[in-house]
């Protein structure tokens, strides 16, 4: 007995930089009275430091976030973009061997007046900035009560910085001010992204599928097709298992069995979804456990439609256990690509040495019932 349930989670982003993370120094949140009194000051320092500075900003400019984490947290983010200022001086300066400096006295660009990104010769990596609500908005404020914060640089075109404030020493003073120092671990600032789903048709979209004939239980398999896709454009598109306890499973006592190990073959056109299952020998009533397969094979797939490891995609995947394991790429440049998906269920028996792993269907079993398949599936996509 096979049962396939069709179904599309949205949602993934991959992250074409890497996320370096540094340890913190200060992090204070001022805000003594009016709006144009606010001030952030946030400092990194990590002796004898293995990170190294990725990107220019003096050409492409950077993001700084930051985040004050407490009762009533709160969250901003300010634009460091590249240009010259009233008297024609450069917003950054320097290189990646001397380091960079932002400076913005005017407010050109908004309330940041200063910012730098160095590592230094004997090995000390800093981070440094100062936000002062007379020259912008600011609107991150002591969270009344704090308990501690993140600061995220982000080069443009080049990797982030994150600066953890989680295990730091804690200074409160009602709503005007707020300060965690000298913590102790670093932590990535990155948020993962989440996802919506399980759905068919995908949220926000619609797709059409048809199985075709045959069963993926015997030799062939059984194909599962997706086409018309309404967006046609996502910014994410994937497509596998759900994750537990709707794993792919499969039996040849009656009973479903996980298929928890995962691997990718075939230049990426294959999945393989393996597990075991008990299974008596009609012939002797000898009771074996045997190695049973859940084979996907993508059919004809077009250019950069492949299978991938789940857990390379930042929030898709926890890790071992999830029960997803591995998904198809159906938007590697952003437009959906009509897919066709072969299932076949297959069973390494010790009954017929040396032929290796065959279909369910072949495998002699002491009654009917015996033979079950089940597998979940779903998209996961961000529109």
């Amino acid at each position: 007995m096979t049962r396939v349930l069709v179904s599309l989670l949205l949602g993934a982003t991959i992250a074409s930089a890497a996320d370096q993370t540094i340890l913190g120094s200060q992090l204070l949140v001022k805000n003594p009275s009016t709006p144009e009194k606010r001030t952030v000051v946030g400092k990194a320092k990590e002796s004898a430091s293995s990170n190294t500075i990725v990107g220019n900003p003096t050409a492409n400019g950077a993001t700084l976030t930051v985040r004050a984490e407490g009762t009533t947290s709160s969250a901003q983010t300010f634009e460091l973009q590249q240009g010259t200022n009233s008297k024609g001086k450069p917003f950054w300066t320097g290189d990646a061997l001397a380091g960079f400096k932002y400076k913005d006295p005017g407010g050109t660009n908004g309330a940041v007046k200063q910012a730098q990104l160095k590592k230094s010769g004997n090995g000390v990596f800093t981070i440094k900035f100062t936000a002062s609500g007379k020259l912008g908005t600011v609107s991150v404020l002591p969270p009344n009560v704090g308990n501690g914060g993140c600061i995220l640089l982000e080069l443009t075109e080049g990797d982030s910085y994150s600066v953890a404030f989680d295990d730091g020493e804690v200074s409160n003073k009602d709503g005007v001010s707020f300060k965690v120092k000298k913590p102790v671990s670093e932590g990535s600032c990155v948020t993962s992204p989440t996802f919506d789903g399980p759905a068919f048709p995908p949220v926000g979209g619609s797709v059409d599928f048809s199985l075709s004939a045959g069963n993926p239980n015997d030799a062939g398999g059984r194909d599962l097709s997706f086409s018309n896709f309404s967006p046609t454009t996502w910014t994410a598109l994937y497509w596998g298992p759900r994750p537990t306890p709707d794993n792919p499973t499969a039996g040849l006592d009656g009973s479903q069995h996980a298929l928890s190990t995962v691997s990718i073959s075939g230049g990426g056109t294959i999945a393989t979804f393996q597990g075991t299952s008990p299974w008596t020998n009609p012939s002797d009533m000898t009771l074996h456990i045997v190695p049973i397969r859940l084979t996907l094979t993508l059919v004809s797939p077009p250019s950069g439609v492949v299978w991938v490891d789940s857990t390379t995609i930042a929030g898709l995947d926890p890790g071992p256990g999830s029960g997803i394991g591995a998904v198809v790429n159906v938007a590697p440049s952003g437009s959906a690509q009509n897919i066709t998906v072969k299932f076949e269920y297959t069973a390494d028996v010790p009954t017929d040495d040396p032929t290796g792993f065959i279909p369910f269907g072949t495998v002699p079993t002491t009654g009917g019932g015996q033979t079950v398949s089940s597998f979940n599936g779903g998209f996961y996509s961000q529109p």
